[in-house]
């Protein structure tokens, strides 16, 4: 089959499943409405009643072909530096890994030239980093013009003379003796 029509296919699979909820799932806000295997004793998913909802099984998967690949029948691939770019080709797409820095995301950015993404574009992350850097930039000047550097006072030139040495302190007068106070009178 070609892949046009495996992914035909694809979609009539797509459209056929149900949705697997768990198993009284809608009872209580607290349980997720997500999948979970039933394993109750009694539980009449895990028994595949006829009027229970349904649970998955190995027929309803997607032909391997068509695995980990997106509507057009590209290829995923999965992105986590740069020496992953290599990987992409014409007939393939990357998937950027979301827990990448914005320092790699960046790196990414400069090195995917003619590369297709599905969760990343390359010229949007260089506009971040671009703006990120000039707001760095301004809070430095702000700062700088916050603190204002006090006056510096000179330093004395090495070739300059000594400073001279302070006057001696003048003495204190020394306080007159009380007469009535000495004692003699």
């Amino acid at each position: 089959m070609k892949i046009e029509e495996l992914i035909k296919v694809k979609k009539l699979i797509r459209k056929k499943k149900p949705i697997f909820r768990r198993s009284e799932g809608h009872r209580s806000k607290r349980l997720p409405d997500n999948w979970r295997k039933p394993k109750g004793h009694h539980s009449k998913i895990r028994r595949h009643k006829r009027w229970a909802p349904k649970m998955p099984c190995i027929g309803r998967r997607t032909p391997a072909v068509l695995r980990n690949t997106d509507r057009k029948g590209r290829k995923l691939i999965k992105i986590n530096s740069v020496n992953d770019l290599k990987l992409l080709g014409k007939d393939s797409a990357g998937i950027v890994s979301k827990k990448l820095s914005l320092r790699s995301r960046e790196k990414i950015a400069l090195a995917a030239k003619n590369y297709t993404f599905i969760n990343f574009n390359p010229e949007k992350i260089l506009k971040q980093v671009v703006e990120l850097k000039e707001r760095a930039k301004n809070k430095k000047m702000k700062k700088k013009q916050e603190r204002k550097p006090e006056e510096k006072k000179e330093k004395p030139s090495k070739t300059a003379e000594k400073p001279l040495k302070p006057a001696k302190k003048p003495e204190k007068p020394k306080p007159l003796v009380n007469e009535v106070e000495g004692g003699k009178e």
